[in-house]
């Protein structure tokens, strides 16, 4: 389950989105425009490999025949502890990803809220994300349902748009997401994926997600955390650093 749950959510709730596009106006005044409408209401939305139904290129940009949309971004992973290793991932299907609602326009988001039998005026209400606010991933597999060696961070299921808004932050790592990502509002769960045979949990309170920017053309950062293996006698202890780049290049969204 670890960094599936979030991939598999934006498949679903993708196809709504697409169905309607999304505002065009690419410049920097109507992009911040579109920021600040959608601020309120939630995420989702992909930049090198959203995990939606439609993927980044890979590091040359994709082609129209594979249905591949421009976009950039990569991550480095390094792990040290009791097991060192450096993974960097870029481009390519669902294998460098980003849910959020506050790259899609109203329009789109609402599209989506009403194709899921939901009252776009209800969700805007409750401030409640669609998917979630923020949800970054970095895998080595191409299938949103086998996440494969990598990680993921993303925001509680506890926190609202106040709680955490597009731009510069840090936001606590309060634990592992799982399948259900718990934890006070404002912060966040990661989880790391090593090999099949050794399965990791992260050590609650270990580190936090670093943003140093985000806004309507991409995000940057860094988070970091700590994680125990589980159902081993004398078990590992590695700590989690991991830096990542991701922009905003496709077609529907208000970028």
């Amino acid at each position: 389950m670890r960094g599936k749950t979030i991939r598999v959510l934006v498949l679903v709730v993708t196809v709504g989105l697409m169905a309607v596009g999304c505002s065009s106006d690419t410049s920097a005044d109507g992009g911040t425009t579109a920021a600040s409408e959608t601020t309120t209401e939630a995420s989702v939305s992909s930049t090198t490999a959203p995990g939606s139904t439609t993927t980044s290129g890979a590091t040359d940009g994709g082609n129209a025949d594979d249905g591949a949309a421009p976009g950039g971004g990569e991550c480095t992973v390094v792990v040290t502890g009791d097991r060192e290793d450096t993974w960097m991932f870029e481009g390519g299907v669902n294998r460098v990803g980003i849910a959020t609602d506050y790259w899609f326009s109203d329009e789109a988001l609402q599209a989506a809220v009403e194709e899921l039998g939901g009252s776009y005026d209800e969700f805007v209400a409750k401030g409640e994300p669609l998917v979630s606010f923020l949800g970054i991933w970095c895998s080595e597999s191409d299938d949103p349902m086998e996440p494969g060696q990598g990680v993921d961070v993303r925001a509680t299921n506890a926190t609202r748009s106040a709680d955490l808004a597009m731009g510069p932050g840090s936001y606590p790592v309060v634990g592992g997401g799982g399948v259900i990502a718990d934890g006070p509002a404002g912060t966040v769960v990661a989880d790391v994926t090593v090999i099949e045979d050794e399965i990791y949990e992260t050590i609650a309170d270990s580190g936090s997600l670093e943003i140093s920017r985000w806004d309507m053309a991409g995000i940057e950062g860094s988070f970091s955390f700590a994680a125990l293996e589980m159902f081993a006698e004398d078990p590992k202890e590695i700590q989690v650093t991991v830096q990542f780049s991701l922009s905003c290049e496709t077609p529907w969204h208000t970028c």
